[in-house]
This record gives C-alpha cells, sequence and structure tokens, in this order.
C-alpha cells in the first residue's frame, strides 16, 4: 500500500472514530476532550494530507480554544471553561489564565499553516511579552511559583540564556517561526 493511500485510510478512520460533534479530535483513548498541544501540533500538518478537513478542524479549534482577554490571548490547552487543577502537564507546557504554552507556541505555525494572519501576528507580537515574563518572573511570587512548576518538568531548569527559558522550548519555537508550507508556495 502506498503512502498516500494510508494517510486516506487513517483520515477516514480518525473522522469516524476521533472526531467529536464539536468538530474537534479527542486528545487520546483517556480523553474525550480535545487538548491544544495535540490540535496546534497537527494543525500543521494536516493541511497536506486533507487540506478541507484541516481548516474544518482549525475553524472548530478557534471556537472552541481560542482566548482574547484585550492584552493576552492565545490557544487554550483544554476546550474553554474546562476545569482543571494545576498549571499544567509535561505536553501542554504552563497554563496561564486557561492559555496553554504548547498549544499557542505551536498555535502559531498552526495559523500560518490556515492563512489565520491576524491570529499569528498576534501570537508573534505576545512571544516578546512572554520572554519578558520568563527573564523578569523571579521578582514576582506568581513567577517563582511558575518557575518552580516548569522545573519540574525541564532537568536543567529555566535560564534567561533562552527566550522560551529552556533549550526545548527554544526549539520548537524555531520550528514554528520556521514553518514553511510544503511544497514551498512561491
Amino acid at each position: 500500500m502506498d503512502c498516500e493511500k494510508c494517510g486516506l485510510r487513517h483520515l477516514h478512520w480518525r473522522k469516524k472514530n476521533e472526531t467529536m460533534p464539536n468538530g474537534l479530535t479527542k486528545a487520546g483513548d483517556r480523553e474525550q476532550i480535545s487538548r491544544g498541544c495535540d490540535l496546534s501540533y497537527q494543525l500543521c500538518f494536516l493541511p497536506f494530507l486533507d487540506p478541507k478537513y484541516s481548516n474544518e478542524i482549525y475553524q472548530a479549534y478557534c471556537k472552541y480554544h481560542w482566548v482574547d482577554y484585550g492584552l493576552l490571548y492565545g490557544f487554550t490547552e483544554w476546550p474553554r471553561g474546562y476545569k482543571v487543577k494545576g498549571l499544567g502537564d509535561i505536553d501542554s507546557g504552563p497554563v496561564f489564565m486557561e492559555i496553554g504554552g504548547t498549544a499557542s507556541g505551536m498555535g502559531i505555525a498552526a495559523a500560518m499553516a490556515h492563512g489565520g494572519k491576524v491570529r499569528y501576528e498576534r501570537l508573534l507580537r505576545e512571544l516578546s511579552v512572554i520572554s519578558v515574563f520568563i527573564r523578569s518572573a523571579p521578582e514576582s511570587q506568581m513567577g517563582r511559583d511558575m518557575l518552580k512548576w516548569i522545573e519540574q518538568y525541564v532537568s536543567k531548569g529555566v535560564s534567561p540564556e533562552y527566550y522560551t527559558g529552556f533549550l526545548y522550548g527554544d526549539t520548537f519555537l524555531f520550528y514554528t517561526m520556521t514553518w514553511t508550507p510544503y511544497p514551498a508556495k512561491e
């Protein structure tokens, strides 16, 4: 079986078994909800397999996972209003006011992949705010709490030498900032 047929079979299975009534996909067998980290990552690649289906998911993602608090905005890790304890997990990265670090960071490429120019530009602008927060975090109790939480997952701790505070975060940021359609559009 060739790769294209395999991919199409997977998409057919996924639409039938993993897509919820709201148009989003479940984030695994255990969870019957969508996750922003999962969706943002998928939406970087899905347009190459099925652009129409990918756009449907992206529109639903924006509807159920995008928040705009004026000065703070981004993709939520769990659907808006979903109650969760703590500040996130190893997949989500830090979660603040529902906004997921990974969901919004990877959301840069997801927005770019779907022509979401306004969201893309807003997320880019917000990066500089996040970076300033990471560098000044030790100055506030909330910042110290967030850094303590992050350091449980980051073996070498948070360092101001990295834009996101740690190497893995910078690696994914580089990926999202350099994402390009394939084949490249001129």
